[in-house]
């Protein structure tokens, strides 16, 4: 993990003794990781994550990120939007780490890339 002191991915919400599971009731009970899933681990899946960024020394994405792409508004290109590769990647307010983890757990063995 990094030492920058603004990490919003990784605050008190997340920490083991707040963490408490929810109860799925009713048909929503039923929709488990193995009944859409099986036992797929995400092996050789490519997964982009449009969101917030991403922290990507977060320890429950266990360095499995492979990189980051900024896209900016340039009226000057064709399609009126610039990519650039970014390899500095942070996440300004959580949510794209949140969902990153989440695919992890599904898919531990995907491979992420941020834009």
């Amino acid at each position: 993990m990094s030492d920058k002191p603004f990490r919003p991915a990784w605050s008190s919400q997340f920490t083991s003794d707040a963490i408490r599971e929810l109860q799925a009731l009713g048909p929503i009970g039923e929709l488990t990781r193995e009944w859409a899933w099986g036992c797929s681990t995400g092996k050789d899946v490519r997964v982009a994550i449009i969101d917030s960024g991403i922290e990507q020394d977060h320890p429950a994405l266990e360095k499995s990120v492979r990189g980051g792409v900024i896209v900016e508004w340039d009226a000057e290109e064709q399609n009126k939007v610039r990519y650039v590769e970014d390899n500095d990647l942070i996440d300004l307010s959580g949510h794209g780490t949140a969902c990153a983890g989440i695919i992890h757990q599904i898919a531990p063995r995907s491979r992420r890339r941020i834009i």
